[in-house]
């Protein structure tokens, strides 16, 4: 990263340097030129032997200048490609940020993890029948076992929404980091990564709630008595 900052404030100054007056003036006085020229256009005439002192009287060498040049030329062939692709490569976003295919993924995603959440909370309910009565024996009331069932899968939601968001997190930092090195420090999404992860722990709370509904309402229309004969 620090290479890659003083190499952007070297071309920045060189190209200011360029660009000055007395350093156009001066440049079109050796090449005998009426125009002044452009910083791009003198980048390109470094190799020229008349190009050299003039190089030195603003403090670069011609090996400065060709490395400054080279990066330009680079950073012009990458907005080319990129322009040239753009067409190929773009993508309209169907809703929210995502594509139709990503959606879709994305309600598949859901409803698998509505049907495990519910599924386990039916399980979870079979192996506690007992208790459920005896709570309804000592007073409570259908809407308070109906609450904690719903609280229970909440809090597994909001767990385990904290538990994957630090997976994902942790596997996007290793992939990126290989792929981009230094690059994904000195660019980090900070604010991005904090909404996306606090929406996906919501979703997680929300899914989970959303899934305990049907079981926990069963378990709390259950009849105590119709409960302690359950073995």
């Amino acid at each position: 990263m620090r290479r890659d900052i003083a190499a952007a404030l070297e071309d920045a100054d060189l190209l200011d340097a360029l660009s000055r007056p007395d350093v156009r003036q001066e440049w079109a006085t050796a090449f005998r030129k009426s125009g002044t020229g452009t910083a791009e256009e003198k980048l390109a005439q470094i190799d020229d032997p008349r190009a050299a002192p003039l190089l030195e009287k603003i403090g670069f060498t011609r090996e400065t200048a060709r490395a400054v040049a080279a990066r330009r030329a680079s950073a012009r062939c990458i907005a080319a490609l990129r322009e040239a692709l753009s067409p190929v490569l773009r993508v309209r976003p169907a809703a929210f940020g995502l594509t139709g295919r990503q959606l879709f993924l994305l309600a598949i995603s859901f409803f698998v993890c509505m049907v495990g959440i519910a599924n386990a909370m039916l399980m979870a309910i079979a192996e506690r029948f007992r208790e459920i009565a005896t709570m309804k024996c000592l007073g409570a009331t259908d809407g308070c076992i109906l609450a904690q069932f719903m609280m229970e899968a909440a809090m597994q939601g909001f767990f385990g929404g904290l538990l994957g968001t630090a997976a994902g997190f942790c596997i996007a930092v290793a992939k990126c980091a290989a792929l981009y090195g230094s690059l994904v420090w000195s660019s980090f999404p900070g604010p991005a990564i904090a909404a996306g992860a606090a929406a996906s722990v919501l979703s997680g709370v929300m899914l989970s709630a959303l899934a305990s509904i049907q079981p926990a309402w069963s378990a709390s229309r259950m009849a105590p008595m119709e409960a302690m004969r359950v073995e």
